[in-house]
Order: structure tokens, then C-alpha cells, then sequence
């Protein structure tokens, strides 16, 4: 019964939408202000132009991002809206796909494979199968990490 409640819950969470979480949009610039150096910003501005970088520093007039190694110091009056931006990394879902790729192949191959007068022993097929499956398994690794990163509008300017 606990472990009946204990999955009910877990599915509830997982099906709720993740924008419930977000924190409340603001028109106030203290809140990208509060944003510590590091953090990934998506900056829109009033010109329509988007800047996507790590937050260098912030101030009462603007705020400096680094792309790369390109730095864009963005004046206050400039920005529209600010969302951070954070999410999972592709490349750690890249690896996490392909382990459980091949290893989902390898089980296949193993199972699929037979023993006694065939072209393929087992242990080949297990191989075939490890390194197909570690293939579909990076590609969906990496568009999962891609898809899953969440933007959270956190400053909007007033209209």
C-alpha cells in the first residue's frame, strides 16, 4: 500500500507542469541584480535582439554577460525581459544514453543471439548490439539534455 501511495505521488510530480515552479516575473531589477556571477541568463531586448551568456556583474544601469569569450555589457534601458536558464547539461545526458543504450543493446543481442550453427555466435550479436544501441542511446541523450533546460522568467520591463 505504501509503495502504491509512494508511486501515485511520484507520477502526480512528475506530470505537474514545471512552469509551477518558476519563480514570478518581476519588474523590479533587483532581482537580476540578485543574480549571482556564473549563472546563465537569456537576456531579450526591447529591440528584439536576443543575448545568451554567463553573468559577469550586474548594476543599477545595465549588466555584462560572456558568450564564449566575447563579453556584451547590456545597458538597463536596453532589456526587455531576463530569464535564467538552467537545465540539465547534454553532454551528461549524452553519456548517461549511451551507457543505457548499450547496455539495453547488449541485453538484446544476448538474448537474440544464438549458440550452435549460426553466421553470429552470441557474443558477437551482444557486441552488434552494444554499439547500435549505444548510438540511439547518445542521440537521445543529447536531444533530451537539450529539450529539458528550463527558462525562467525572472525580470520584465514595464510596458
Amino acid at each position: 500500500m505504501c509503495k502504491r501511495m509512494l508511486s501515485i505521488l511520484m507520477l502526480i510530480l512528475l506530470l505537474m507542469p514545471s512552469h509551477g515552479f518558476a519563480q514570478a516575473a518581476s519588474g523590479d531589477w533587483a532581482t537580476v541584480r540578485a543574480v549571482p556571477a556564473g549563472e546563465k541568463l537569456a537576456v531579450e531586448l526591447k529591440s528584439g535582439k536576443r543575448e545568451n551568456g554567463k553573468v559577469i556583474r550586474t548594476s543599477d544601469t545595465g549588466l555584462t554577460l560572456q558568450n564564449g569569450k566575447k563579453e556584451k555589457e547590456i545597458p538597463r534601458d536596453d532589456v526587455r525581459r531576463v530569464h535564467r536558464v538552467a537545465g540539465k547539461s547534454a553532454g551528461k545526458s549524452t553519456l548517461i544514453g549511451t551507457g543505457v543504450g548499450a547496455g539495453g543493446g547488449a541485453a538484446i543481442g544476448t538474448a537474440s543471439g544464438c549458440n550452435q550453427g549460426c553466421w553470429f555466435n552470441r557474443g558477437d550479436v551482444a557486441l552488434a548490439g552494444a554499439v547500435v544501441g549505444a548510438g540511439f542511446g547518445a542521440l537521445g541523450g543529447f536531444l533530451f539534455g537539450k529539450l529539458k533546460s528550463k527558462r525562467a522568467l525572472i525580470y520584465e520591463a514595464g510596458k
